[in-house]
C-alpha cells in the first residue's frame, strides 16, 4: 500500500511540475498577447494604484465592470509582491492552470485508476486551447480550475458519501462564480443535473447536505455581492444582468466597427464550437468524436460524457459571438475521454479497433494536412506586412505537423503505445518551442509594448497620445502611465495632428497615414509609431 501511495505522489508531483514548467517558462519575457488580458491588467493595476478593492475600474471610472474581483485581486497581488510586469501578470495564473491539470488527474483517478490519470494530465496540458490559455491571463483559467475541483469533490462525495466533500463541491462551485460570474453555478448545475436525471439517481436531489453545499457557496460569492449592490445599488443588478444573463440570450458582442461592411457578427451557428474543436484540442482533436460515440451508452464514461458535452452544450445555446476560450471547462473531460479511449484500445485493441481506426484517419486526412496547409500558407502566401510573425508560428506548425505524422505512423506499425507517447511528446516539444520562439520574436513582430514605452519617455505635460486604427487600445491603455484617444476616423486625427499639441500616436494600418502629413519615429511590421512634431 505504501508502495501504491508513493507511487502516485510521484506521478502527480511529476505532472505538476511538468505543468508548471509548461506554463512559466519564458512568461516575464513574453509582452501581453491578448486584448482581454491586457484589460484585466489595467483593472488589476488600477487596484493597485487606487487602493479600491470592491469596485473594479477600468479607464472610465463611471462604467461598471460587469465581473466578480478574484481574477483581477489575484493579478494585483502578483503586481504588489513582482511589480508590475509579465511575471507578476502571469505567474499565479499559471499556478492555476497547473492545478487544473492536477484536479484533472484527481477526477480521473476517483473514476477510473491512476494510470488514467496520469495519461489525462499529460493530454489535458499538451492540448493547443490550453496550452495558450495556461500561457494567457484570463478568467477562464480560474473558472476551469474551481468548476473541475467542484466536479472532483462530487466525485468524491458521491463514491464516499462523505459530506465535507459536498460542502468543498459548493465552495469550489462559489471561488468558480467570484472567478467569472454566474456562469461558474450553471455549468456544475447543468453538468450534475443531466447526470443524475440520465442516470436516475434521484436520491441526489434529496440531499440532506445541500443546505451545507449552499451555504458553503454563500459564504464564499454573497460578501461581495452584497458590498456592490451597497455601494453601487440597481445599477450593480443590470450591469450583472445585461453581462451575463443578457448577453447569453440576446445577441450584444461585434468584433470590428458597427459601422464597417466586414463586421463580424455574433456567431449564432449551434455547431460552431464542434468545428472550431478540430483546431482547439490539437493534436488530440481527431480521438474526440469517435470516442463521444464509443462511450455514449457506457455507465462508466456518464459522468464525462455529461461534463464535456454539457459545458460545451450550454455555451452552443448562447446566441453570442462563439468565442473559443469560453469551452475551456469541458477540456479536462475531453482530456479524460480522450486518455481512456487511447487506454482501452491499447488494453483491448479488437474492441476498441473500429473506433480508433477512424480517429487515426480522421488525424491524417484532416488534422495533419490543415497543419501542413497552414505551414505553406506561412512559407508562400503569408502577408508581407505580418512576416514578423512568421518565424514564430512556422517552426511551430512544422515540429507540430512532423510529430503527429510519426506518431500516426507508428499506430500504422502496430506500435500503440509508442504512438500514444509520440503525440505527448511531440506536442509538448513543439509548445515548448513556441514559447521561446514568441518570447524572442513577439516583439518585433507586436511592438506596442515597445512603443508604449518609448511614449512614456517622450512624453510630456500637454501631449496628446492616441490609437488610430487597428490593434485594440487596452494594450496602450496597460502599458502606458497616461491617457489614451481611441480614434478610428482620418477627420478627427487630422484635427489633432494640425492641432496645436503635439500628438504621439500608434497605428496598425500603415496605409490610412498615405494621405496625413507626420514624422515616423518607428516602424516594425505592420506597426507605426508616429508624431506631427
Amino acid at each position: 500500500m505504501r508502495i501504491l501511495t508513493a507511487a502516485f505522489s510521484r506521478r502527480l508531483l511529476l505532472l505538476f511540475l511538468l505543468a508548471l514548467m509548461l506554463f512559466t517558462w519564458k512568461i516575464g519575457s513574453t509582452p501581453i498577447l491578448d486584448g482581454d488580458t491586457a484589460f484585466w491588467a489595467r483593472i488589476s493595476k488600477n487596484i493597485l494604484t487606487s487602493g479600491e478593492w470592491l469596485t473594479l475600474k477600468f479607464v472610465d471610472p463611471a462604467r461598471i465592470i460587469d465581473k466578480p474581483p478574484l481574477f483581477p485581486w489575484m493579478i494585483a497581488i502578483g503586481f504588489k509582491l513582482f511589480g508590475i510586469n509579465e511575471f507578476a501578470l502571469s505567474i499565479f495564473h499559471s499556478i492555476l492552470a497547473a492545478l487544473t491539470v492536477v484536479f484533472t488527474y484527481l477526477v480521473a483517478r476517483e473514476l477510473f485508476d491512476e494510470r488514467t490519470a496520469f495519461w489525462s494530465g499529460l493530454i489535458l496540458l499538451t492540448t493547443a486551447q490550453f496550452f495558450y490559455q495556461g500561457r494567457s491571463p484570463l478568467q477562464d483559467m480560474p473558472l476551469t480550475l474551481f468548476v473541475t475541483a467542484c466536479f472532483w469533490a462530487f466525485v468524491v462525495w458521491e463514491k464516499k458519501n462523505n459530506p465535507w466533500f459536498f460542502y468543498l463541491a459548493g465552495l469550489f462551485s462559489g471561488l468558480a462564480v467570484m472567478s467569472k460570474g454566474p456562469v461558474g453555478l450553471a455549468l456544475p448545475a447543468v453538468v450534475v443535473l443531466s447526470y443524475v436525471i440520465i442516470s436516475r439517481k434521484w436520491k441526489l436531489f434529496f440531499n440532506r447536505h445541500l443546505v451545507g453545499g449552499a451555504a458553503a457557496f454563500l459564504l464564499v460569492t454573497a460578501p461581495w455581492f452584497i458590498a456592490e449592490y451597497r455601494i453601487l445599488g440597481n445599477r450593480f443588478l443590470q450591469a450583472m444582468w445585461s453581462g451575463h444573463f443578457g448577453r447569453f440570450f440576446s445577441p450584444v458582442d461585434l468584433i470590428g466597427k458597427p459601422s464597417a461592411e466586414n463586421v463580424i457578427r455574433p456567431q449564432y451557428n449551434f455547431y460552431a464550437y464542434f468545428l472550431q474543436l478540430i483546431l482547439l484540442a490539437v493534436p488530440w482533436s481527431g480521438f474526440i468524436y469517435p470516442a463521444w460515440f464509443k462511450y455514449i451508452r457506457d455507465k462508466k464514461m456518464l459522468f464525462i460524457l455529461c461534463w464535456s458535452l454539457g459545458v460545451i452544450l450550454f455555451f452552443s445555446l448562447s446566441l453570442n459571438y462563439k468565442i473559443s476560450r469560453y469551452i475551456l471547462p469541458a477540456f479536462p473531460a475531453l482530456a479524460i475521454l480522450v486518455a481512456k479511449f487511447w487506454l482501452d484500445y491499447i488494453d483491448d485493441p479488437e474492441k476498441f479497433k473500429r473506433p480508433m481506426k477512424v480517429s487515426i484517419w480522421l488525424t491524417t486526412a484532416l488534422i495533419i494536412p490543415l497543419l501542413f496547409l497552414g505551414t505553406l500558407y506561412l512559407i508562400y502566401a503569408f502577408p508581407a506586412e505580418q512576416a514578423g510573425y512568421r518565424p514564430i508560428l512556422l517552426p511551430f506548425l512544422a515540429l507540430l505537423s512532423i510529430g503527429m505524422t510519426v506518431s500516426v505512423v507508428l499506430w500504422f506499425r502496430h506500435r500503440s503505445l509508442l504512438a500514444l507517447k509520440s503525440f505527448t511528446l511531440s506536442a509538448l516539444i513543439a509548445f515548448t518551442a513556441l514559447s521561446a520562439l514568441v518570447a524572442v520574436y513577439f516583439k518585433e513582430a507586436n511592438p506596442i509594448k515597445e512603443y508604449s514605452l518609448k511614449i512614456n519617455a517622450l512624453y510630456q505635460p500637454g501631449d496628446v497620445i492616441v490609437k488610430y486604427c487597428g490593434f485594440e487600445d487596452h494594450f496602450m491603455m496597460f502599458y502606458l502611465d497616461q491617457k489614451v484617444i481611441t480614434i478610428d476616423n482620418e477627420s478627427e486625427l487630422k484635427k489633432l495632428l494640425y492641432g496645436r499639441a503635439k500628438v504621439l500616436a500608434v497605428t496598425e494600418e500603415p496605409d490610412a497615414l498615405k494621405n496625413l502629413k507626420l514624422k515616423v519615429l518607428s516602424r516594425k511590421n505592420n506597426f507605426v509609431l508616429f508624431t506631427n512634431r
